[in-house]
């Protein structure tokens, strides 16, 4: 639980970053939710905008328009976040977001927004983590699907193909969690985000959509560049990956 009172100087999850922006509710919004307080995301929009934006990721120069896409885009996020953090007009009693930067150009952005937090009443606090691409040729945002190998972009075969990826490339899993991966997999309830390490040349898998009660199993996979040049990854995918070699 990132706590509205955290500074964070490391990843959430001990993960390394090429930039991490953390903020707290406090910090993100001015904003400090406390039990019996009721905060809308419109009072918040009204005077307050969340940290996410082009100033968190300073080395991108874009072109107008490709400014213009990305920040349309990045304002939608944010409204969609303080809807979050204000339980969409119930009682928030506690809130934090973070942003890993995994890439930010010249070829694409790429970061994940970790998002936490407890709305009363609630059975249990909720959390999240959503990654988040543009390509930065054309400003739009990519789940990055059309860069994987054209074989494996038939039909549900892209991700039953990605889910095998991510099986190879996880890790040792705790006993507990290969068994619960094992079931979301034959159930199709495991889903997959793809993310890009530009720094260190690896696409990231990043599991979700487990159970919350089951979500400390979640994991990332990290792909190295020298397996998807071989697997035949989008060419622009590669070179984005290669620039840091």
């Amino acid at each position: 639980m990132i706590r509205k009172d955290t500074q964070c100087a490391v990843s959430l999850f001990g993960r390394s970053t090429v930039g991490l922006i953390c903020v707290s509710a406090a910090l993100a919004f001015g904003v400090t939710f406390s039990a019996g307080t009721t905060v809308t995301a419109e009072d918040l929009l009204s005077d307050q905008k969340l940290s996410l934006s082009l100033d968190a990721f300073p080395t991108l120069k874009l072109a107008k328009n490709i400014e213009e896409s990305v920040g349309a885009a990045l304002e939608d996020l944010s409204k969609k976040y303080l809807g979050y953090a204000s339980c969409d007009g119930g009682t928030a009693e506690d809130f934090g977001t973070s942003v890993e930067v995994l890439s930010d150009g010249p070829e694409f952005l790429s970061f994940v927004i970790y998002a936490d937090g407890y709305c009363e009443g609630a059975a249990h606090p909720w959390h999240s983590a959503e990654t988040v691409n543009f390509n930065l040729e054309t400003g739009r945002r990519t789940e990055l699907i059309e860069f994987l190998p054209e074989e494996w972009r038939h039909g549900d075969h892209a991700e039953d193909t990605l889910r095998v990826v991510y099986f190879n490339f996880v890790g040792d899993l705790p006993g507990e969690c290969a068994e619960t991966y094992a079931t979301a997999f034959q159930e199709g309830y495991l889903q997959l985000q793809i993310g890009l390490d530009e720094v260190r040349s690896e696409l990231v898998l990043q599991a979700h959509g487990l159970a919350y009660a089951e979500s400390f199993c979640l994991d990332e996979a990290r792909v190295p560049i020298k397996w998807l040049e071989g697997a035949g990854f989008h060419r622009k995918l590669i070179r984005a990956l290669s620039g840091y070699q």
